[in-house]
């Protein structure tokens, strides 16, 4: 069904696809040409604009976004603390599965 479709991709895949690009690509870029500390804080503020949402009030926008630019630090530390992504993806898996779990459990 449709539910199961958008839970999988919502909970496995957009986690592996965000962590490659974001931290294996552009964090990696980013750690080329500054300090290792600015280029998690840049890649995560990047992440976190790319989840506005015109749909969304500015304030709940502005909630969203300070909330996936933490985030986005965290899984930006992970990252540069393993070398690895591995830790990453599960790290974001979980949450988004748990994040998923809550809003199926307000329906």
């Amino acid at each position: 069904t449709a539910f199961v479709v958008v839970a999988v991709v919502g909970t496995v895949t957009a986690p592996f696809v965000e962590e490659v690009v974001f931290r294996a690509m552009l964090l990696r870029s980013l750690s080329s040409r500054v300090k290792p500390g600015l280029a998690v804080v840049l890649a995560a503020a990047i992440f976190a604009a790319m989840h506005f949402s015109p749909y969304l009030s500015w304030q709940s926008n502005l909630i969203s976004i300070l909330a996936l630019g933490v985030f986005g630090i965290g899984m930006g530390v992970l990252a540069r603390m393993t070398n690895r992504l591995g830790p990453g993806i599960v790290a974001h898996t979980l949450t988004l599965a748990y994040s998923f779990a809550l809003l199926v459990g307000r329906t």
